[in-house]
């Protein structure tokens, strides 16, 4: 499939070959991280292999290395809404929430910051556009920064829960799921820089992958591993520490 900066795959994978150009590696603490500065906006994929076989010692390693690359992102931030997106009773859906029930606000920021989280739900349970929501509470809380959780989908099994990716080029709620679809086509329900009252951070774990089945024709399906309940509460866990380090130790 073609790659669109609109829709929550994993870049390193989706990606044209011609995007491979701008593209860099270096390290952080050890830890891989692949940079894209792509026209539509900037990634960094950080590589973590098996998180469920980290010891705690080289998980507080992977924790300081995330915050390290999100306080690029959430730099000059001084009220920041977490949105936890996806379904929160399905297992490989809900690292956002996840990530949001690990979070545990301090009465004060340092620096006169605000930081609040907000899980919109799913439309099919609400009713109303996961867009629309986000936007609306951003309005509220005059946020002058939107960081989006999501769960992403990979195209190989390699990659499942074994890498995290922050973005600003925003995502596209449920379009990683089989028959997803909006009313006009040509204006999906994004959560971006360009719909968002304030720009838009997006971090993920690509928790699902395609594939089409012997007996299932062409249909395609979204498959998991066996362990992914351990794999998203592990990665909302490190997520959520992440969070909380950039906010209260900016920089470190």
């Amino acid at each position: 499939m073609q790659f669109s900066s609109r829709v929550s795959e994993l870049y390193t994978e989706f990606a044209l070959p011609a995007d491979k150009a701008c593209e860099t590696e270096y390290t952080i603490g050890g830890w891989k991280i692949k940079q894209a500065d792509h026209h539509t906006g900037q990634y960094h994929t950080l590589y973590a292999g098996d998180i469920l076989t980290l010891s705690a010692e080289t998980r507080a390693s992977l924790i300081r290395a995330a915050a390290h690359i999100l306080s690029g992102y959430l730099e000059g931030a001084s009220c920041i809404l977490v949105c936890g997106l996806g379904n929160g009773n399905l297992t490989a859906d809900r690292l956002g929430v996840s990530t949001c029930r690990h979070l545990t606000i301090p009465g004060s920021l340092p620096g006169g910051r605000s930081l609040y989280t907000f899980c919109p739900g799913v439309s099919a349970a609400t009713g109303l556009p996961t867009d629309t929501l986000v936007a609306m509470t951003a309005e509220c809380i005059r946020a002058d920064r939107i960081l989006a959780v999501d769960a992403l989908c990979a195209r190989g099994a390699a990659s499942l829960s074994a890498v995290l990716q922050y973005t600003d080029t925003g995502l596209t709620p449920g379009s990683g799921s089989i028959g997803t679809s909006h009313a006009d086509p040509d204006i999906p329900p994004e959560i971006s820089t360009r719909t968002m009252p304030c720009p838009v951070v997006t971090a993920g774990v690509p928790t699902v992958i395609r594939t089409t089945l012997p007996e299932g024709g062409d249909r395609r399906y979204l498959v998991t591993t066996g362990q992914i309940d351990r794999a998203v509460d592990c990665w909302s866990s490190v997520l959520a520490s992440a969070i909380l380090r950039t906010i209260l130790s900016p920089g470190k």
